[in-house]
């Protein structure tokens, strides 16, 4: 098989709200990588004395700069073990980082492999490495339809309403109930 000169030629071209909505989930993975870099920036420097103290928040960053969402995910469970947080609080938030994988694969692949309108199926996109694949035998091809893209923006952005009340150092109590995600795996139909 040849590969098309566009790939849009076999696959289709996207309408702009699909674009519009991966924006909007662009914007929110991001939003969140930032604030959970500021969370474990925060969670070191908490307690201490801004006006004696005043170059810790910019050591910390000086160490730490901005992290990615896997390092931020793996600073932040050590940082609850270390401090010896309640099991509870621990388990809340690994389901929520669980929630944030399941989204960042969607994300990642979205970012760094080619998606187009599925032809075979209307109103459904399809995501797939074919094209730079090292081996064709494990390419992954999936169709996901318009309703991912606002459910994986919805959980975003909820995700970043629950980690700003857990790690809200004021707060002293916070009600650990994961709400009903939107985004689900079986969003993504694996096509090959």
């Amino acid at each position: 098989m040849a590969i098309p000169r566009f790939p849009d030629e076999r696959l289709g071209m996207l309408p702009e709200k699909f674009f519009t909505a991966l924006g909007h989930l662009h914007y929110a993975f991001t939003s969140l990588e930032v604030q959970m870099a500021s969370v474990v920036n925060q969670y070191i420097t908490v307690g201490y004395d801004s006006s004696v103290h005043w170059p810790m928040q910019d050591k910390v960053s000086a160490i730490l700069g901005g992290l990615r969402m896997e390092t931020a995910k793996d600073t932040i469970n050590r940082l609850l073990r270390v401090s010896e947080a309640p099991q509870e609080v621990q388990d809340f938030v690994k389901r929520i980082f669980q929630q944030i994988g399941e989204i960042q694969y969607f994300r990642n692949r979205l970012a760094h492999y080619h998606t187009g309108r599925w032809l075979r199926k209307p109103g459904q996109f399809v995501n797939t490495d074919m094209e730079v694949a090292r081996e064709k035998t494990k390419t992954v091809t999936f169709s996901f339809s318009y309703d991912a893209l606002e459910a994986a923006r919805h959980d975003l952005h909820l995700i970043s309403r629950l980690i700003d009340d857990l790690f809200d150092f004021e707060v002293e109590s916070f009600d650990l109930q994961i709400p009903a995600w939107q985004f689900k795996s079986t969003m993504l139909i694996k096509e090959s």
